[in-house]
């Protein structure tokens, strides 16, 4: 007996120390090592690769390209800006014509800021962006949940009534012919996966058997039987270690990383659309604005020259000044309605309550557009983006997925070779206490052996974990291709921006000459130069014309290039820092592989 119990005594010593301290690994697998940064700072330098000359020069430096010192002295600029430009229509939203629900005419003012601010928090993409981390944390509880203790208990009640061969000595019968009998079980245990692959159970047992038999009599009769035990099944190759066996759980996790950067992509997406539309509602503002003020100039030479009607003024030129009204009258019917448009479009990006789409309120942009330049260089721009950009930052996440699969096919190539040890004590009585109190090592019971199970060929595993190790270089590939994609990207919003920024130099130029054309003519005219009706028409009308389509060309490249700054952040992927809003970077983007 002292034998058995050491024996059983080294056993479970051996699997309560696997329990305890846990099982190794295995040997390191060859992807165990694998670094995504290595991939990461490849694809840096194929993106910096070919890049020559001024290395250091900034993406936009206002020393080499836009704004070109105008041929006026300051005291000109001064006075030509007075009578043109932004500063001619001041802070005051444009009249953006009759509400639809005929109600008073009311807007409201938005500052840059605040619209993105409310866009992020309220906007219905970006919603539903945030819920997608938060759903995918569902299938990691999920998969974690593979790990939580279980309990299981069972029941059973059998009465037997069957005739059974009787014994006898020399003819005389010694033992029973039939058997009664009564027996009742219940079980009840609870059972534990382990991240290891370990499989533990703790269980109890007790029955109760009350033996009917006739000329046969059993002590204790009735009697309670009750035992008590651990059993331990642990994989010794296949499905051995951690690495297998939370490689579901790491699976939802990777998935959940997917959808946190997904979030981001579409948090800047809302952004982006946002600012795009804000600026193009103040270039509806200022356009309206624009419009309704040259109405006021045309209608004020119509009246001119009625006012000279039979004197020197024919009804031809009459006609022709009043062609002139409807026309301008006409472009600033249709400008109204953009600008009602571009603010419901606003609000729409916005989604604020205070401000809701079916409301006819119009938005006025309080911020003007300004000329930020860029300090980072081509060189700084590439690295940026493919550090940060989350279309490469989600195939990283796929190639540790194909890395994590991996792992999981090759284990599968193992045999199945399981140690199982099982450990129970008994114990006897006439009530169910009793025979608990009666446990003890004097009645036991172990078992320790092996299962072993090994298909033949290993087809299955062996396709799987190549198709795994395949499709880990197919992503590597893809991901170093989507890199080009990210250059060719920024260098065209780089373009678009310094094209933009030189566009706002050339339209300003242009704007400052048509004004300066038409203070010449004002003073022309103060001067005394007769005001015929070729003066207020071909010439006067005509400058004032010039001068509004270029001050809305200047407007529209001021829009355009704040525009392009956005645009140009975005396929770098730090938008969202740009405009001072946090998002908790995701983790595995430039992390070693598992």
């Amino acid at each position: 007996m002292s034998k058995h119990i050491r024996c059983m005594g080294h056993g479970l010593a051996w699997i309560i120390g696997i329990l305890m301290l846990g099982v190794p690994g295995g040997c390191d697998h060859p992807l165990a090592g694998y670094d995504s940064g290595e991939l990461s700072r490849l694809v840096v330098s194929d993106a910096s690769r070919g890049l020559e000359g001024d290395v250091d020069r900034p993406v936009v430096d206002k020393t080499r390209t836009g704004v070109s010192k105008p041929a006026y002295s300051p005291d000109q600029i001064k006075q030509l800006e007075k009578m043109s430009g932004l500063e001619r229509y001041g802070d005051e939203p444009a009249d953006s014509g009759p509400n639809l629900d005929g109600s008073e005419q009311h807007t409201a003012p938005m500052a840059l800021a605040r619209a993105l601010r409310i866009a992020i928090n309220s906007n219905l993409d970006a919603q539903v962006a945030r819920l997608l981390p938060e759903i995918r944390q569902t299938q990691v509880t999920e998969e974690e949940a593979a790990f939580d203790p279980s309990i299981f208990a069972e029941a059973e009640f059998t009465e037997v009534d069957r005739p059974q061969q009787a014994s006898s000595l020399n003819g005389v019968p010694i033992g029973a012919d039939e058997q009664f009998q009564d027996n009742a079980t219940l079980e009840a245990g609870i059972r534990k996966r382990l991240e290891t692959g370990t499989e533990v159970t703790l269980s109890t047992t007790t029955r109760h058997v009350n033996d009917k038999t006739p000329r046969l009599e059993f002590t204790p009769d009735p009697a309670w039987t009750s035992d008590a035990g651990l059993a331990v099944r642990q994989p010794l190759l296949r499905g051995l270690g951690t690495r297998v066996n939370r490689a579901r759980i790491e699976l939802a996790e990777n998935a959940q990383v997917r959808d946190a950067i997904e979030t981001r992509l579409r948090l800047s997406n809302v952004l982006l659309e946002t600012q795009t539309a804000y600026w193009e509602l103040a270039y509806q503002h200022y356009q309206s604005a624009t419009y309704n003020s040259l109405l006021d100039i045309t209608q004020q030479t119509l009246d001119e020259l009625n006012a000279r009607r039979g004197v020197d003024v024919k009804p031809i030129q009459i006609a022709q000044a009043e062609s002139f009204v409807r026309q301008r009258r006409s472009e600033l019917i249709r400008s109204r309605v953009d600008l009602r448009n571009a603010s419901d479009e606003l609000k729409l990006r916005m989604n604020d309550v205070n401000l809701p789409l079916a409301g006819e309120a119009v938005i006025f942009p309080s911020d003007r557009p300004a000329l930020p330049l860029i300090e980072a260089t081509l060189r700084d721009s590439l690295t940026t983006a493919v550090r940060k950009r989350p279309e490469l930052q989600q195939i990283m996440v796929d190639i540790r997925e194909t890395v994590i699969q991996q792992d999981v096919a090759e284990n599968s190539e193992l045999p199945q070779l399981d140690l199982v040890g099982e450990f129970r004590v008994f114990g006897l009585d006439e009530s169910t206490a009793g025979s608990y109190d009666n446990l003890s090592d004097d009645h036991m019971e172990y078992t320790i052996g092996l299962s072993f199970e090994a298909p033949l060929g290993h087809r299955a595993a062996t396709a799987t974990a190549k198709r795994a190790r395949l499709t880990r270089q197919a992503y590597a590939l893809r991901y170093r291709r989507v890199g080009q994609d990210v250059v060719l990207s920024v260098k065209r919003a780089t373009r678009k921006l310094q094209s933009a920024y030189e566009l706002v130099g050339v339209t300003r130029e242009g704007r400052l000459a048509a004004a300066e054309n038409l203070r010449a003519l004002v003073e022309r005219e103060k001067e005394g130069e007769a005001l015929t009706p070729e003066f207020l028409l071909d010439l006067k009308l005509s400058t004032q014309q010039r001068l509004a389509d270029a001050e809305l060309r200047e407007m529209r490249a001021m829009v355009d290039y704040n525009t392009a700054v956005a645009e140009y952040y975005h396929p770098l992927g730090v938008l969202l820092e740009r405009f001072g809003f946090s998002v908790e970077p995701p983790r595995t983007t430039n992390e070693e592989g598992t």
